[in-house]
Protein backbone atom coordinates (compact mmCIF):
# COMPACT_ATOMS: atom_id res chain seq x y z
CA UNK A 1 0.00 0.00 0.00
CA UNK A 2 1.35 3.42 -0.97
CA UNK A 3 1.70 5.96 1.89
CA UNK A 4 -0.77 8.85 1.91
CA UNK A 5 1.00 12.09 0.97
CA UNK A 6 1.39 14.68 3.72
CA UNK A 7 -0.42 17.39 1.71
CA UNK A 8 -3.42 15.09 1.30
CA UNK A 9 -3.55 14.53 5.05
CA UNK A 10 -3.42 18.27 5.68
CA UNK A 11 -6.22 18.84 3.15
CA UNK A 12 -8.51 16.30 4.78
CA UNK A 13 -7.66 17.68 8.22
CA UNK A 14 -8.61 21.22 7.21
CA UNK A 15 -11.80 19.99 5.56
CA UNK A 16 -12.80 18.14 8.73
CA UNK A 17 -12.04 21.21 10.85
CA UNK A 18 -14.19 23.41 8.62
CA UNK A 19 -17.03 20.91 8.71
CA UNK A 20 -16.90 20.91 12.51
CA UNK A 21 -16.65 24.73 12.68
CA UNK A 22 -20.08 25.13 11.05
CA UNK A 23 -22.63 22.84 12.69
CA UNK A 24 -25.37 21.47 10.44
CA UNK A 25 -27.94 23.69 12.19
CA UNK A 26 -26.04 26.86 11.21
CA UNK A 27 -27.14 26.68 7.61
CA UNK A 28 -29.71 28.34 5.45
CA UNK A 29 -31.87 31.43 5.72
CA UNK A 30 -33.44 30.46 9.05
CA UNK A 31 -30.02 30.15 10.68
CA UNK A 32 -28.99 33.52 9.23
CA UNK A 33 -32.12 35.23 10.57
CA UNK A 34 -31.67 33.76 14.05
CA UNK A 35 -27.99 34.68 14.12
CA UNK A 36 -28.80 38.30 13.23
CA UNK A 37 -31.40 38.49 15.98
CA UNK A 38 -28.96 37.04 18.50
CA UNK A 39 -25.77 38.91 17.63
CA UNK A 40 -26.40 42.16 15.77
CA UNK A 41 -25.30 45.23 17.80
CA UNK A 42 -28.38 47.24 16.81
CA UNK A 43 -30.63 44.65 18.46
CA UNK A 44 -28.46 44.59 21.56
CA UNK A 45 -28.43 48.38 21.81
CA UNK A 46 -32.19 48.74 21.41
CA UNK A 47 -32.73 45.98 23.98
CA UNK A 48 -30.60 47.98 26.44
CA UNK A 49 -32.78 51.05 25.81
CA UNK A 50 -35.84 48.92 26.50
CA UNK A 51 -34.35 47.79 29.82
CA UNK A 52 -33.61 51.43 30.73
CA UNK A 53 -37.25 52.34 30.13
CA UNK A 54 -38.25 49.61 32.58
CA UNK A 55 -36.31 51.44 35.27
CA UNK A 56 -38.17 54.64 34.40
CA UNK A 57 -41.40 52.86 35.33
CA UNK A 58 -39.90 51.98 38.72
CA UNK A 59 -39.00 55.65 39.16
CA UNK A 60 -42.56 56.74 38.38
CA UNK A 61 -43.96 54.18 40.82
CA UNK A 62 -41.72 55.51 43.57
CA UNK A 63 -43.91 58.64 43.69
CA UNK A 64 -46.56 56.53 45.46
CA UNK A 65 -44.31 55.91 48.43
CA UNK A 66 -43.66 58.26 51.38
CA UNK A 67 -40.94 60.85 51.23
CA UNK A 68 -38.60 61.70 54.11
CA UNK A 69 -37.18 65.19 54.65
CA UNK A 70 -35.62 67.18 57.47
CA UNK A 71 -33.94 70.47 58.34
CA UNK A 72 -31.87 72.04 61.10
CA UNK A 73 -31.61 75.78 61.79
CA UNK A 74 -29.97 78.04 64.42
CA UNK A 75 -31.78 81.15 65.72
CA UNK A 76 -30.17 84.52 66.51
CA UNK A 77 -30.24 83.75 70.22
CA UNK A 78 -28.28 80.57 69.69
CA UNK A 79 -31.22 78.20 69.98
CA UNK A 80 -31.42 75.36 67.48
CA UNK A 81 -34.42 73.99 65.74
CA UNK A 82 -34.73 70.71 63.88
CA UNK A 83 -37.54 68.73 62.33
CA UNK A 84 -37.93 65.39 60.58
CA UNK A 85 -40.95 64.93 58.30
CA UNK A 86 -42.50 61.86 56.75
CA UNK A 87 -45.00 62.70 54.00
CA UNK A 88 -47.22 60.09 52.33
CA UNK A 89 -49.28 61.11 49.27
CA UNK A 90 -52.91 60.09 49.66
CA UNK A 91 -54.57 61.60 46.60
CA UNK A 92 -52.94 63.31 43.63
CA UNK A 93 -56.00 63.49 41.37
CA UNK A 94 -54.48 61.01 38.93
CA UNK A 95 -51.06 62.61 38.41
CA UNK A 96 -49.06 59.74 39.87
CA UNK A 97 -50.97 56.98 38.13
CA UNK A 98 -50.98 58.90 34.86
CA UNK A 99 -47.21 59.30 35.11
CA UNK A 100 -46.87 55.56 35.65
CA UNK A 101 -49.19 54.80 32.73
CA UNK A 102 -47.20 57.18 30.53
CA UNK A 103 -43.95 55.39 31.31
CA UNK A 104 -45.65 52.06 30.60
CA UNK A 105 -46.78 53.43 27.25
CA UNK A 106 -43.21 54.52 26.56
CA UNK A 107 -42.09 51.01 27.43
CA UNK A 108 -44.53 49.57 24.88
CA UNK A 109 -43.25 52.12 22.36
CA UNK A 110 -39.69 50.96 23.03
CA UNK A 111 -40.84 47.37 22.53
CA UNK A 112 -42.22 48.32 19.13
CA UNK A 113 -39.02 50.24 18.38
CA UNK A 114 -37.09 47.06 19.12
CA UNK A 115 -39.43 45.14 16.84
CA UNK A 116 -38.87 47.86 14.23
CA UNK A 117 -35.10 47.31 14.36
CA UNK A 118 -35.54 43.54 14.25
CA UNK A 119 -37.87 43.69 11.25
CA UNK A 120 -35.47 45.92 9.35
CA UNK A 121 -32.64 43.50 10.06
CA UNK A 122 -34.80 40.52 9.10
CA UNK A 123 -35.56 42.11 5.74
CA UNK A 124 -31.92 43.06 5.18
CA UNK A 125 -30.72 39.57 6.12
CA UNK A 126 -33.26 37.87 3.87
CA UNK A 127 -32.34 40.16 0.96
CA UNK A 128 -28.60 39.58 1.54
CA UNK A 129 -29.10 35.82 1.62
CA UNK A 130 -31.19 35.91 -1.58
CA UNK A 131 -28.49 37.98 -3.25
CA UNK A 132 -25.88 35.35 -2.36
CA UNK A 133 -28.03 32.62 -3.90
CA UNK A 134 -28.51 34.74 -7.01
CA UNK A 135 -24.77 35.32 -7.43
CA UNK A 136 -24.10 31.60 -6.90
CA UNK A 137 -26.64 30.79 -9.63
CA UNK A 138 -24.96 33.20 -12.04
CA UNK A 139 -21.59 31.71 -11.11
CA UNK A 140 -22.87 28.29 -12.19
CA UNK A 141 -23.81 29.79 -15.55
CA UNK A 142 -20.37 31.39 -15.80
CA UNK A 143 -18.70 28.06 -14.98
CA UNK A 144 -20.74 26.33 -17.67
CA UNK A 145 -19.87 29.11 -20.10
CA UNK A 146 -16.16 28.59 -19.46
CA UNK A 147 -16.53 24.86 -20.07
CA UNK A 148 -18.44 25.46 -23.31
CA UNK A 149 -15.88 28.01 -24.53
CA UNK A 150 -13.10 25.61 -23.62
CA UNK A 151 -14.70 22.94 -25.81
CA UNK A 152 -15.11 25.41 -28.66
CA UNK A 153 -11.48 26.52 -28.34
CA UNK A 154 -10.23 22.93 -28.41
CA UNK A 155 -12.47 22.23 -31.38
CA UNK A 156 -11.10 25.11 -33.42
CA UNK A 157 -7.55 24.16 -32.45
CA UNK A 158 -8.13 20.69 -33.88
CA UNK A 159 -9.57 22.17 -37.05
CA UNK A 160 -6.53 24.44 -37.37
CA UNK A 161 -4.26 21.46 -36.94
CA UNK A 162 -6.11 19.82 -39.82
CA UNK A 163 -5.81 23.06 -41.81
CA UNK A 164 -9.60 23.54 -41.73
CA UNK A 165 -9.53 26.78 -39.71
CA UNK A 166 -7.47 29.95 -39.74
CA UNK A 167 -5.23 31.31 -37.00
CA UNK A 168 -7.59 34.27 -36.62
CA UNK A 169 -10.41 31.91 -35.63
CA UNK A 170 -8.18 30.39 -32.92
CA UNK A 171 -7.28 33.81 -31.56
CA UNK A 172 -10.97 34.81 -31.51
CA UNK A 173 -11.92 31.64 -29.64
CA UNK A 174 -9.14 32.21 -27.11
CA UNK A 175 -10.28 35.83 -26.62
CA UNK A 176 -13.85 34.72 -25.90
CA UNK A 177 -12.56 32.08 -23.46
CA UNK A 178 -10.55 34.74 -21.65
CA UNK A 179 -13.62 36.98 -21.46
CA UNK A 180 -15.63 34.11 -19.96
CA UNK A 181 -12.94 33.60 -17.31
CA UNK A 182 -12.92 37.31 -16.46
CA UNK A 183 -16.71 37.26 -16.15
CA UNK A 184 -16.41 34.39 -13.68
CA UNK A 185 -13.79 36.32 -11.71
CA UNK A 186 -16.09 39.36 -11.47
CA UNK A 187 -18.94 37.22 -10.20
CA UNK A 188 -16.61 35.56 -7.71
CA UNK A 189 -15.72 39.01 -6.36
CA UNK A 190 -19.40 39.95 -6.20
CA UNK A 191 -20.03 36.78 -4.21
CA UNK A 192 -17.35 37.73 -1.69
CA UNK A 193 -18.94 41.15 -1.23
CA UNK A 194 -22.37 39.56 -0.72
CA UNK A 195 -20.94 37.12 1.82
CA UNK A 196 -19.32 40.00 3.68
CA UNK A 197 -22.65 41.84 3.81
CA UNK A 198 -24.37 38.80 5.28
CA UNK A 199 -21.52 38.31 7.75
CA UNK A 200 -21.90 41.93 8.90
CA UNK A 201 -25.56 41.24 9.66
CA UNK A 202 -25.24 37.83 11.32
CA UNK A 203 -21.90 38.58 13.04
CA UNK A 204 -21.06 34.88 12.65
CA UNK A 205 -20.29 32.65 9.68
CA UNK A 206 -23.38 30.99 8.23
CA UNK A 207 -23.36 28.38 5.45
CA UNK A 208 -25.24 30.18 2.68
CA UNK A 209 -25.32 27.61 -0.10
CA UNK A 210 -28.69 26.05 0.77
CA UNK A 211 -31.81 27.08 -1.10
CA UNK A 212 -34.60 28.97 0.67
CA UNK A 213 -37.42 26.76 1.86
CA UNK A 214 -40.34 27.48 -0.53
CA UNK A 215 -42.76 28.09 2.35
CA UNK A 216 -40.73 31.11 3.49
CA UNK A 217 -41.11 32.86 0.14
CA UNK A 218 -44.69 31.77 -0.52
CA UNK A 219 -47.10 34.71 -0.23
CA UNK A 220 -50.88 35.01 0.12
CA UNK A 221 -53.05 37.06 -2.23
CA UNK A 222 -51.94 40.67 -2.79
CA UNK A 223 -54.89 42.03 -0.81
CA UNK A 224 -54.02 39.79 2.13
CA UNK A 225 -50.39 40.91 1.97
CA UNK A 226 -51.42 44.56 2.20
CA UNK A 227 -53.71 43.82 5.15
CA UNK A 228 -51.00 41.87 6.96
CA UNK A 229 -48.49 44.66 6.39
CA UNK A 230 -50.91 47.27 7.77
CA UNK A 231 -51.58 45.09 10.81
CA UNK A 232 -48.07 43.88 11.58
CA UNK A 233 -45.69 46.47 10.13
CA UNK A 234 -43.40 47.57 12.94
CA UNK A 235 -43.43 51.26 11.93
CA UNK A 236 -47.22 51.36 12.25
CA UNK A 237 -47.19 49.58 15.61
CA UNK A 238 -44.53 52.01 16.85
CA UNK A 239 -46.51 55.07 15.73
CA UNK A 240 -49.61 53.71 17.48
CA UNK A 241 -47.74 53.54 20.76
CA UNK A 242 -46.40 57.06 20.26
CA UNK A 243 -50.01 58.25 20.00
CA UNK A 244 -50.73 56.67 23.36
CA UNK A 245 -47.69 58.33 24.90
CA UNK A 246 -48.84 61.69 23.52
CA UNK A 247 -52.33 61.13 24.95
CA UNK A 248 -50.90 60.49 28.40
CA UNK A 249 -48.76 63.62 28.06
CA UNK A 250 -51.88 65.63 27.31
CA UNK A 251 -53.70 64.12 30.26
CA UNK A 252 -50.76 64.85 32.54
CA UNK A 253 -50.77 68.49 31.48
CA UNK A 254 -54.52 68.80 32.08
CA UNK A 255 -54.22 67.65 35.68
CA UNK A 256 -50.83 69.22 36.41
CA UNK A 257 -52.37 72.10 38.40
CA UNK A 258 -54.51 69.94 40.67
CA UNK A 259 -53.48 69.83 44.37
CA UNK A 260 -52.06 66.88 46.27
CA UNK A 261 -53.32 65.55 49.57
CA UNK A 262 -50.64 64.25 51.95
CA UNK A 263 -50.59 62.59 55.35
CA UNK A 264 -47.63 64.06 57.23
CA UNK A 265 -45.91 63.10 60.46
CA UNK A 266 -43.37 65.62 61.84
CA UNK A 267 -40.97 65.26 64.76
CA UNK A 268 -39.35 68.41 66.23
CA UNK A 269 -36.00 68.34 68.04
CA UNK A 270 -33.52 70.50 69.97
CA UNK A 271 -34.25 73.65 72.04
CA UNK A 272 -37.74 74.60 71.02
CA UNK A 273 -39.94 73.45 73.91
CA UNK A 274 -43.00 75.19 72.49
CA UNK A 275 -42.89 73.05 69.41
CA UNK A 276 -41.10 70.00 70.77
CA UNK A 277 -42.95 66.79 70.03
CA UNK A 278 -44.58 64.81 67.27
CA UNK A 279 -47.36 66.09 65.07
CA UNK A 280 -49.55 64.19 62.59
CA UNK A 281 -51.98 65.73 60.14
CA UNK A 282 -53.25 66.18 56.60
CA UNK A 283 -51.78 68.69 54.15
CA UNK A 284 -53.29 69.87 50.88
CA UNK A 285 -50.80 71.63 48.61
CA UNK A 286 -51.02 73.03 45.11
CA UNK A 287 -49.90 75.89 42.92
CA UNK A 288 -51.12 77.73 39.85
CA UNK A 289 -48.43 79.49 37.83
CA UNK A 290 -49.22 82.47 35.66
CA UNK A 291 -52.86 82.64 36.69
CA UNK A 292 -53.42 79.30 34.99
CA UNK A 293 -52.33 80.51 31.55
CA UNK A 294 -49.21 78.34 31.60
CA UNK A 295 -51.33 75.24 32.17
CA UNK A 296 -53.65 76.19 29.32
CA UNK A 297 -50.73 76.72 26.95
CA UNK A 298 -49.02 73.47 27.86
CA UNK A 299 -52.30 71.54 27.55
CA UNK A 300 -52.97 72.94 24.09
CA UNK A 301 -49.39 72.15 23.04
CA UNK A 302 -49.80 68.56 24.27
CA UNK A 303 -53.11 68.25 22.37
CA UNK A 304 -51.37 69.45 19.24
CA UNK A 305 -48.71 66.77 19.75
CA UNK A 306 -51.46 64.14 19.92
CA UNK A 307 -52.86 65.34 16.62
CA UNK A 308 -49.37 65.38 15.09
CA UNK A 309 -48.79 61.80 16.23
CA UNK A 310 -52.07 60.70 14.66
CA UNK A 311 -51.24 62.39 11.38
CA UNK A 312 -47.83 60.74 11.47
CA UNK A 313 -49.56 57.37 11.79
CA UNK A 314 -51.72 58.16 8.75
CA UNK A 315 -48.63 59.14 6.76
CA UNK A 316 -46.85 55.95 7.84
CA UNK A 317 -49.81 53.82 6.77
CA UNK A 318 -49.73 55.51 3.36
CA UNK A 319 -45.98 54.93 3.05
CA UNK A 320 -46.34 51.25 3.97
CA UNK A 321 -49.19 50.77 1.50
CA UNK A 322 -47.19 52.45 -1.25
CA UNK A 323 -44.13 50.29 -0.55
CA UNK A 324 -46.17 47.08 -0.53
CA UNK A 325 -47.80 48.03 -3.84
CA UNK A 326 -44.42 48.88 -5.35
CA UNK A 327 -42.96 45.55 -4.26
CA UNK A 328 -45.99 43.67 -5.58
CA UNK A 329 -45.74 45.41 -8.96
CA UNK A 330 -42.02 44.65 -9.21
CA UNK A 331 -42.68 41.06 -8.16
CA UNK A 332 -45.26 40.64 -10.93
CA UNK A 333 -42.79 42.11 -13.43
CA UNK A 334 -40.04 39.72 -12.33
CA UNK A 335 -42.43 36.76 -12.55
CA UNK A 336 -43.33 37.64 -16.14
CA UNK A 337 -39.68 38.32 -16.92
CA UNK A 338 -38.65 34.94 -15.52
CA UNK A 339 -41.30 33.16 -17.59
CA UNK A 340 -40.18 35.02 -20.70
CA UNK A 341 -36.54 34.25 -20.03
CA UNK A 342 -37.28 30.53 -19.75
CA UNK A 343 -38.72 30.64 -23.27
CA UNK A 344 -35.83 32.77 -24.53
CA UNK A 345 -33.18 30.47 -23.07
CA UNK A 346 -34.81 27.43 -24.65
CA UNK A 347 -35.07 29.16 -28.05
CA UNK A 348 -31.48 30.46 -28.03
CA UNK A 349 -30.25 27.06 -26.86
CA UNK A 350 -31.86 25.37 -29.85
CA UNK A 351 -30.46 28.05 -32.15
CA UNK A 352 -26.98 27.50 -30.72
CA UNK A 353 -27.10 23.77 -31.49
CA UNK A 354 -28.34 24.57 -34.99
CA UNK A 355 -25.47 27.01 -35.54
CA UNK A 356 -22.94 24.35 -34.50
CA UNK A 357 -24.39 21.89 -37.00
CA UNK A 358 -24.45 24.50 -39.76
CA UNK A 359 -20.84 25.45 -39.01
CA UNK A 360 -19.79 21.85 -39.55
CA UNK A 361 -21.30 21.88 -43.05
CA UNK A 362 -19.91 25.33 -43.84
CA UNK A 363 -23.12 27.39 -43.72
CA UNK A 364 -22.19 29.44 -40.61
CA UNK A 365 -18.99 31.26 -39.74
CA UNK A 366 -16.95 30.73 -36.59
CA UNK A 367 -17.80 34.26 -35.44
CA UNK A 368 -21.50 33.45 -35.63
CA UNK A 369 -20.95 30.34 -33.49
CA UNK A 370 -19.13 32.35 -30.83
CA UNK A 371 -21.74 35.12 -30.91
CA UNK A 372 -24.62 32.69 -30.38
CA UNK A 373 -22.65 31.19 -27.47
CA UNK A 374 -22.38 34.68 -25.94
CA UNK A 375 -26.09 35.32 -26.48
CA UNK A 376 -26.94 31.97 -24.88
CA UNK A 377 -24.88 32.86 -21.81
CA UNK A 378 -26.40 36.33 -21.51
CA UNK A 379 -29.93 34.91 -21.64
CA UNK A 380 -29.10 32.37 -18.92
CA UNK A 381 -27.60 35.13 -16.75
CA UNK A 382 -30.75 37.22 -17.20
CA UNK A 383 -32.85 34.24 -16.18
CA UNK A 384 -30.74 33.72 -13.06
CA UNK A 385 -30.99 37.42 -12.20
CA UNK A 386 -34.77 37.43 -12.66
CA UNK A 387 -35.12 34.41 -10.37
CA UNK A 388 -32.92 36.10 -7.77
CA UNK A 389 -34.90 39.36 -7.91
CA UNK A 390 -38.16 37.44 -7.60
CA UNK A 391 -36.91 35.64 -4.50
CA UNK A 392 -35.63 38.88 -2.96
CA UNK A 393 -38.94 40.69 -3.51
CA UNK A 394 -40.91 37.76 -2.09
CA UNK A 395 -38.77 37.69 1.04
CA UNK A 396 -39.06 41.47 1.49
CA UNK A 397 -42.85 41.22 1.32
CA UNK A 398 -42.84 38.30 3.73
CA UNK A 399 -40.75 40.33 6.18
CA UNK A 400 -43.09 43.34 5.90
CA UNK A 401 -46.07 41.11 6.64
CA UNK A 402 -44.35 39.58 9.67
CA UNK A 403 -44.20 36.11 8.11
CA UNK A 404 -40.48 35.76 8.83
CA UNK A 405 -40.83 36.49 12.55
CA UNK A 406 -41.26 32.80 13.40
CA UNK A 407 -38.23 31.58 11.43
CA UNK A 408 -36.21 34.40 13.03
CA UNK A 409 -37.24 33.23 16.50
CA UNK A 410 -39.47 36.21 17.37
CA UNK A 411 -42.61 35.88 19.44
CA UNK A 412 -45.05 38.75 19.48
CA UNK A 413 -48.08 39.54 21.57
CA UNK A 414 -48.74 43.20 20.85
CA UNK A 415 -51.50 44.75 22.87
CA UNK A 416 -53.93 46.79 20.81
CA UNK A 417 -53.67 50.52 21.41
CA UNK A 418 -56.58 51.92 23.39
CA UNK A 419 -56.99 55.73 23.38
CA UNK A 420 -57.14 57.44 26.75
CA UNK A 421 -60.67 58.61 27.43
CA UNK A 422 -60.98 62.29 28.23
CA UNK A 423 -62.87 61.61 31.45
CA UNK A 424 -60.63 58.78 32.60
CA UNK A 425 -58.83 59.51 35.83
CA UNK A 426 -56.79 57.53 38.32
Amino acid sequence: MRPIPLLLLIFFGLSLANAQAVPPADRGLTAALRATMAHHPAVQGKAAELAAQGYNIDTARAARYPGLSGDISTQDNGEQYGALRLRQPLWAFGRIDTGIDREKARLRAEEQALLQVRRQLIEQTAAAYARILGVRRRLLVADENIGEHQKLYERIKRRQAGQLAAEADVRLAFSRLTQAQLQQARLAGELQVALAELRALTQVTIASNEQVVPELARLPEPGAITALAQENQADILYKKELIRVAEYNEKQERIASTPTLYAEAQRDFFDAPATNGTRVGLILTGSLDGAGLGVVGRTRAAAAQVNAARQDLVATRTTVELRVRSLLINLAVQERLQEGQHVSVAAVGQTRLSFLRQYDIGRKSWLEVLNIQREFTEQRLLLARAASERLTLSLRLAALAGRLDGPAGLKRGVEEVRPVAQGEDK
